[in-house]
């Protein structure tokens, strides 16, 4: 086969060999790249490596060392009746002031910083960017979050009031400690007692 003159089946003959050479040491450097990032030292390596606790929020806290400042991306879609009528999850939970009310996870959040001359706001682990219903988690460290952690960044108050909750359709007893995953849909249907 000529391309331009030039016969590619004889040139790669005589150079079997010398591309082997260079295959090998391609493989080899991908190999030891894949161990160095995510080798036993790496959030990754640990968070798989360890045997799940169903009852332990805080395990799995480590901190994550790479570029991405985020150790978990997660989110999941919130669903809230209030007396019998949709209520709109209002954006900007956890990041703005007047909808960010508890700050004890603060630290696992996102912290401030600075990017193209513009400061971005530090933001609570769980947040939301719109009114969709979507709720986020972005944290710096891989650990547990759970529903009553986003009531309580929130500032939304439950007390008083009666909470029936499903998760991916399965009813569920106790909301507040349910553990948060990705993907999943969480339906409440909250009435005031009154």
């Amino acid at each position: 086969m000529k391309k331009n003159g030039y016969d590619i089946k004889r040139w790669v003959k005589s150079n079997y060999k010398g591309l082997t050479i260079v295959m090998i040491m391609f493989v080899a450097s991908l190999a030891i790249n894949a161990y160095i990032g995510f080798g036993p030292s790496s959030s990754l390596f640990s968070y798989f490596s360890q045997s799940p606790s169903s009852n332990n929020i805080k395990q799995n806290v480590q901190t994550n060392s790479k570029v991405d400042p985020f150790a978990i991306r997660n989110s999941f879609y919130l669903n809230i009746t209030m007396d019998g009528k949709h209520m709109t999850i209002p954006s900007q939970i956890g990041i703005e002031q007047p909808l960010w009310h508890n700050h004890t996870l603060d630290k696992y959040g996102a912290p401030g910083m600075t990017m193209q001359g513009m400061t971005m706001p530090s933001m609570a682990p769980i947040y939301t960017n719109d009114k969709s219903g979507l709720i986020k988690i972005g944290s710096i460290v891989i650990r547990n979050y759970t529903l009553g952690d986003f009531f309580n960044i929130w500032g939304f108050d439950l007390n008083g009031k009666t909470v029936n909750a499903s998760v991916n359709g399965k009813a569920i007893s106790d909301f507040k400690s349910h553990i948060l995953k990705d993907k999943e849909q969480i339906d409440l249907s909250i009435s005031a007692n009154k």
